[in-house]
């Protein structure tokens, strides 16, 4: 039995090395393009990041039922569909209160981002440098690409409003800065290959435009992160039929909300639909997360 928990380990441990190798390849290669000066416009950036938020950033959250299902916050199909309920209330809520207060909403929507992406160092990093990387996601494009960062924003919020989060996030640097290299000399200490994780995200980050290191961080680092700790812990099957059901419904909402959208540049308005979506399905994932974290703060889910 010891031998059989051995070889297991090994797999898990082989399949988490093999994502971190597939990230550090991406980053490098993605570094090497624009060093080359290759330019990708903004429009093929916005199809890129689409293109990939739907095949590994909607699955990451797709699976939230099997989550909650594996800590008793579902046993029926009528719990199933209460969960569901509640899962897409606390999104309607998010949605109108973007409406109502949008620059406030998003502000806390970014402090919350921070605080659940620090969740992919939770084993690596002490509490504090974890929120230090969280809050380096944000800090280092607002800083190093204020400009693409204020666009975007301001696609989701009131251009002072956009103009005032950028401006607060690039001041945290100094801040943002020790916990980045104090986090750095810790995980050299645990891991060479969180070291290595810590500084390709610096340096995409640094690099990249936004879009570009979105999309490697979330669809590439913290989404297959998530996908492959519910797949050691569930059946295949369960996790593929799962990921498909509720992915294509919520593309088939996303594209109806593109096509309510006001007719504008159709890049901006793709862009605006992805980032909401996220937003309004995030909170609710967020909350499950934490909450499950909570009941067993042992094992991983992010």
């Amino acid at each position: 039995m010891a031998k059989i928990k051995r070889a297991v380990s090994t797999v898990d441990n082989s399949a988490d090395r093999l994502q971190q190798w597939f990230f550090f390849t991406a980053s490098v290669a993605t570094v090497a393009l624009v060093m080359f000066e290759v330019n990708v416009s903004l429009q093929w950036q916005i199809i890129l990041l689409t293109a990939l938020v739907i095949l590994l950033g909607l699955p990451h959250g797709a699976l939230d039922p099997i989550v909650a299902r594996r800590y008793g916050l579902w046993k029926t199909g009528s719990d199933l569909f209460h969960f569901i309920l509640i899962y897409l209330l606390v999104a309607a809520i998010t949605f109108g209160l973007w409406v109502w207060l949008s620059n406030l909403t998003f502000a806390l929507f970014l402090l919350l981002s921070a605080w659940h992406f620090s969740n992919d160092w939770r084993f690596k990093l002490s509490q504090l440098n974890r929120i230090g990387m969280g809050l380096a996601l944000i800090v280092i494009p607002s800083l190093f690409h204020s400009t693409e960062v204020l666009n975007i924003y301001g696609l989701l919020i009131s251009t002072e409003g956009a103009r005032q989060l950028v401006i607060i996030s690039s001041q945290l640097w100094p801040m943002v800065a020790v916990l980045l290299l104090t986090s750095l000399w810790q995980s050299l200490k645990v891991d060479i290959y969180s070291a290595v994780e810590i500084v390709l995200i610096i340096i995409t980050a640094i690099l990249l435009p936004p879009l570009i290191f979105f999309v490697l961080y979330f669809c590439l680092q913290h989404s297959p992160r998530h996908l492959l700790a519910i797949a050691k812990r569930e059946k295949l099957e369960a996790v593929i039929s799962t990921a498909i059901v509720f992915s294509v419904l919520t593309v088939i909402l996303g594209f109806m909300a593109f096509l309510l959208m006001p007719e504008q540049d159709w890049h901006q308005d793709l862009l605006r639909t992805v980032f909401i979506g996220l937003m309004i399905l995030t909170v609710p994932h967020m909350i499950l997360i934490e909450l499950t974290q909570r009941l067993n703060p042992v094992e991983i889910t992010s």
